[in-house]
């Protein structure tokens, strides 16, 4: 089982419901504008806006929003409406942190239960990751590419742990790295970064439990401490 992307999260609906598909679809496109960073932390959510956006009436796009309210990605205002949810130090920090614990554990099961299947798998996601990486600068779109085959790298690896729990867990964490990695998006791929996605991979083929969770811990402390100055230097 290969874990989904950020697009795939929400439940598709019925098609003979068209409510219910306009809300999945209301919610489905404001979510990737928040992780995306086109709509900004902060900004407040004009639902007249919205409704005429996306042709639906008050309850659809309410019910969307709460969706995106219970996931954290937007706040209700008293009775002003929405805001998209606010970023900060603390926030990353914290996110950073739980990223590096749940997703050691995440590879240490997978390391013990993946599939032949799920070792292609994510070889496939590193072949993908490694070309973007040599390809150099391409400007914000590549860098955007980029983001997206590093997080699938990182989510075909959580896949093999065979854990629907912890899978949940890891890509809701994933999702809200890339908001910060979209918001600070001139940090670009590092030599350093290159060596470690392989060591990963190594580690993983070789069925290291030890050495896959320990690469991948140093490999996100790194990211912790870049992803921390680049956003510190865009807030100033």
């Amino acid at each position: 089982m290969i874990a989904r992307t950020v697009a795939d999260t929400a439940t598709t609906p019925s098609s003979g419901d068209p409510a219910r598909s306009l809300t999945s679809r209301a919610y489905r496109e404001l979510r990737a504008d928040i992780l995306s960073g086109r709509i900004p932390p902060g900004k407040k959510i004009r639902i007249k806006e919205l409704q005429e956006r996306f042709g639906a009436s008050l309850s659809v796009v309410r019910e969307a929003l709460s969706r995106l309210s219970s996931e954290d990605l937007v706040h209700a205002v008293d009775q002003r409406g929405f805001v998209a949810s606010e970023t900060s130090l603390e926030d990353l920090e914290d996110l950073m942190r739980t990223r590096r614990q749940i997703e050691a554990l995440a590879i240490r099961q997978a390391v013990a239960l993946g599939t032949p299947q799920w070792e292609a798998a994510v070889s496939a996601a590193f072949a993908r990751l490694t070309l973007l990486e040599t390809e150099g600068d391409g400007g914000d779109l590549r860098r955007a590419e980029w983001i997206a085959a590093l997080e699938k790298f990182h989510e075909t690896i959580v896949a093999g742990c065979g854990s629907p729990s912890l899978i949940r867990v890891c890509r809701q964490l994933s999702e809200r790295t890339q908001r910060y990695r979209h918001l600070t998006l001139p940090i670009a791929p590092t030599r350093e970064a290159s060596k470690q996605h392989k060591a990963i991979l190594q580690a993983i083929l070789a069925r290291d439990a030890d050495k896959a969770a320990a690469v991948l811990d140093q490999y996100f402390a790194v990211t912790q401490e870049l992803l921390i100055a680049a956003w510190s230097a865009e807030t100033r």
